[in-house]
C-alpha cells in the first residue's frame, strides 16, 4: 500500500498531511498513520509552519504556597518597609531557599535562576560575595528586631507564647559570640544560643534573639519579657520549659502579674520537701484524676519563692504519674547497672587517673556510686543507698507553678504541648541545615538566623495550613512541596507563559488550602 497525499481543511484553511496505510493483523483492517507535512500555499506547494519552542522553563509549583503565606501574613510589607524593596527581595529569596531547598550560598544562583522567582523578583545579585555582604550588612543593623516587633504588632495578640532556646555550633574562628557551653547536640563545638518565642495558637515563631554560647537560659529571659513589652505583646500566656526557672525569673513575672506555666526545678529545696511531706500520700484516692486515659494523682499546693528579700507564695499543682514514674525507675536502674559492669569490667593503664576513668563512664550517675582501687587496676563498686533512694522517691512527679486562672488539666496541656517549640529548633537544624554555621563573623551570623528565622515563619505557617484543612497526617510539608514541585511555569520563544497540566492531586490539594495559580 502506497503513501498519499491528503489536504485538510481547517479554519478556512489547508493543511496537507502525509498518509500512511497500513493492515493490523488484530482488527484485520487496514488502518492509517498521519504525519503532517505543512501549510498549503498560494503556489500549491507545501511548507511547513515552524511550531513555538520553550524557551525556558522554570520551577512554579512550590513557590504558590510560599508566597501565599509571605502575601498572608504581610512579611513582604514589613520587611520592605524595614530594608527596602531591593534587599526584601533578596532575603525573600534567601528565606525561600532556606524553607523549600536549602542550597550553599555559593549555589543560590543556580537554584534561583530555575525558578518562578527570577521573573516576580527580577535579577537579583546572588553571588556568594554579595550575600554575604547583604547578610553582614543586615546583622549589625537593628532591622531584624524592628522587623520582629513590626511583625508581632501586624499580629492579632497571641493567647499563649511559648519560649525556648537551643545551641547553633560552628567552625569558625571569627564569631566573637562563639563560646563553649551546654550544647544541646552533644557537639564538641564552641556555640551560639538561639532564643525564640512562638505563637502556639498560629504555630509561628514570633521573637528571636542571639546570645554567646555561654550564656545559661535562666539569663536570657528578663531581656526576652523586655523585648516582648516593646513589641506591643499584651494579654499573654507564656509556657516556659525548666531551664529557665529562677527564683529571680518567676519573681519578676508575678511582679509583671504575667499569666504563666512553668515547673519547677527538682533541686529546688521548697520542692524537695513538698515532694517528701507528700510521698507517702502520694497515691492517695482523694487525688486521683484520668488525664487523656492516663492515671495521675494531683494535687493543689503553694511553693514559696523568695528573691531580693522578697517572699511569695505561688500556686502550683503537685503531679504524680504512676506510669511516668515506673518507667524512669526502670531506665535509672538499668543504666546505673551498665555503670557498675562498665566500670568494674575497666583496666586503668598506669599512666590513668582511675578517679578519671570511673569519671568517665559513670558520668551523671557518678553520685550514687563508690569506688575503690583493688588488685592492681581493678576497681571495686558499691552503691549509695540513701542517695539512690532520694532519687528514686522523687520519681513520678511534677511541679507546675502558674499564675493565672489554671486548671490542673488545663496547666498540664499547655505544658506538655510546648514541644511544638521542640519541633522548631529541630527543622531548623535538619530541614533548614542551619547546623554547623558555615559563615565567617559575628554580623554574617547574625544575618543568616535572620533569614532562617524567616524560613521558619514559611514552614511552620505551612504546617498549619495542612493541619487545619485535615491534611497533616497523610502530607507533610516535604511530601506536599515534592508533589508541588511538579508543576512548572514554561516561557515560549515569544515570551509567552503558561502553566503546565495541574494533576488532580495537585488541585485537591490547593484547593483544600485555598491555594491558586498566578
Amino acid at each position: 500500500m502506497k503513501k498519499y497525499t491528503r489536504i485538510k481543511i481547517i479554519n478556512g484553511r489547508e493543511y496537507a498531511y502525509e498518509i500512511t496505510p497500513y493492515y493490523d493483523p488484530k482488527t484485520k483492517n487496514t488502518r492509517q498513520k498521519s504525519k503532517y507535512l505543512g501549510a498549503v500555499q498560494s503556489d500549491g506547494s507545501i511548507r511547513k509552519v515552524r511550531q513555538k519552542l520553550p524557551r525556558n522553563s522554570f520551577s512554579y509549583g512550590q513557590f504558590i504556597p510560599a508566597l501565599h503565606v509571605i502575601s498572608e501574613l504581610k512579611v513582604d510589607e514589613i520587611l520592605t518597609r524595614t530594608f527596602g524593596e531591593a534587599r526584601t527581595k533578596l532575603l525573600l529569596a534567601l528565606a525561600m531557599n532556606r524553607a523549600l531547598r536549602p542550597v550553599a550560598f555559593h549555589n543560590v544562583r543556580n537554584w534561583y535562576e530555575g525558578t518562578i522567582l527570577v521573573k516576580e523578583y527580577g535579577d537579583l545579585p546572588l553571588s556568594s560575595q554579595n550575600i554575604s555582604k547583604v547578610l553582614s550588612a543586615t546583622g549589625q543593623s537593628s532591622a531584624p528586631y524592628e522587623f520582629c516587633k513590626s511583625f508581632t504588632r501586624s499580629r492579632p495578640s497571641a493567647d499563649t507564647l511559648v519560649y525556648d532556646i537551643t545551641s547553633l555550633s560552628s567552625y569558625s574562628d571569627l564569631i566573637s559570640l562563639l563560646e563553649y557551653g551546654y550544647n544541646r547536640d552533644g557537639l564538641s563545638l564552641p556555640q551560639v544560643n538561639l532564643s525564640m518565642v512562638l505563637d502556639k495558637e498560629r504555630g509561628i515563631p514570633v521573637l528571636f534573639d542571639v546570645y554567646p554560647g555561654s550564656v545559661p537560659d535562666v539569663s536570657t529571659f528578663k531581656n526576652t519579657l523586655t523585648k516582648l513589652g516593646d513589641c506591643g505583646a499584651k494579654s499573654f500566656r507564656l509556657v516556659l520549659d525548666r531551664g529557665f526557672f529562677s527564683s529571680d525569673n518567676v519573681m519578676d513575672m508575678l511582679d509583671a502579674e504575667l499569666d504563666f506555666v512553668i515547673p519547677a526545678k527538682a533541686s529546688l529545696k521548697e520542692v524537695k520537701n513538698l515532694i517528701s511531706k507528700n510521698h507517702t500520700k502520694k497515691e492517695d484516692p482523694s487525688f486521683l484524676r484520668l488525664y487523656q486515659d492516663r492515671t495521675l494523682f494531683v494535687k493543689d499546693v503553694t511553693v514559696r519563692i523568695k528573691s531580693d528579700e522578697k517572699e511569695k507564695d505561688v500556686p502550683a499543682y503537685l503531679y504524680y504519674d504512676l506510669r511516668r514514674a515506673q518507667e524512669q525507675k526502670d531506665a535509672f536502674y538499668k543504666a546505673l547497672r551498665r555503670c557498675v559492669e562498665q566500670i568494674e569490667e575497666a583496666r586503668p593503664r598506669s599512666w590513668q587517673k582511675p578517679a578519671k576513668v570511673v569519671g568517665g563512664i559513670a558520668k551523671k550517675l557518678v553520685t550514687f556510686i563508690r569506688w575503690k582501687k583493688v588488685d592492681g587496676n581493678r576497681i571495686s563498686v558499691t552503691l549509695k543507698k540513701k542517695a539512690i533512694s532520694q532519687r528514686v522517691n522523687k520519681m513520678g512527679f511534677t511541679v507546675l507553678l502558674y499564675n493565672g486562672d489554671h486548671t490542673w488539666d488545663g496547666a498540664l496541656t499547655l505544658y506538655r504541648e510546648k514541644d511544638i517549640i521542640e519541633k522548631i529548633f529541630q527543622v531548623l537544624k535538619r530541614d533548614l541545615e542551619a547546623m554547623p554555621m558555615n559563615v565567617q563573623s559575628t554580623e554574617t551570623m547574625k544575618g543568616f538566623v535572620f533569614v532562617t528565622f524567616l524560613a521558619l515563619i514559611i514552614r511552620f505557617r505551612l504546617i498549619r495550613m495542612l493541619k487545619d484543612a485535615g491534611l497533616g497526617r497523610k502530607w507533610s510539608v516535604d511530601k506536599f512541596l515534592l508533589e508541588m514541585e511538579k508543576l512548572s511555569k514554561v516561557e515560549m520563544e515569544n515570551g509567552e507563559m503558561f502553566t503546565t497540566e495541574i494533576t488532580k492531586k495537585q488541585r485537591e490539594l490547593m484547593e483544600a488550602l485555598g491555594l491558586t495559580c498566578a
